[in-house]
């Protein structure tokens, strides 16, 4: 299904994680945009997700998630999605800093097009 849809559309944007779905939705991109932030920031926003969403947040979650960097627990690292990168055939553009959704639009926008970049910075439309 995703796979139909990804090939229905000109220009498509997917979020999460694609580790293990197939080579036809991994290969499908002209770019991966791979968002890493320090395990601090990671944990304490997924901490306030928690609880805005449940109004508790689980201990067995948080250890899980906090073992991303060293890639110690079962599913997703960053060992795993490190390899997973290196396989991949398209551009990639790595964001590993606490940007602003509007710095990060900008450091796409870069990758997709410098004169879209240009207008999109000079007009301050972000």
């Amino acid at each position: 299904m995703l796979n139909t849809d990804i090939q229905a559309e000109e220009n498509v944007v997917v979020s999460g994680s694609l580790v293990g779905w197939g080579a036809d939705i991994e290969n499908a991109f002209d770019l991966i945009v791979f968002l890493y932030l320090p395990a601090s920031i990671r944990l304490e926003r997924l901490r306030q997700r928690e609880l805005a969403r449940y109004g508790t947040v689980d201990p067995a979650f948080l250890a899980w998630a906090s073992q991303y960097d060293e890639g110690v627990a079962e599913g997703r690292s960053l060992a795993k999605h490190n390899a997973w990168l290196a396989q991949r055939s398209c551009r990639i553009l790595r964001l590993e800093k606490d940007f602003t959704i509007a710095e990060r639009i900008v450091h796409i926008m870069g990758v997709i097009s410098p004169a879209a970049q240009q207008q999109t910075t000079l007009s301050g439309k972000i």
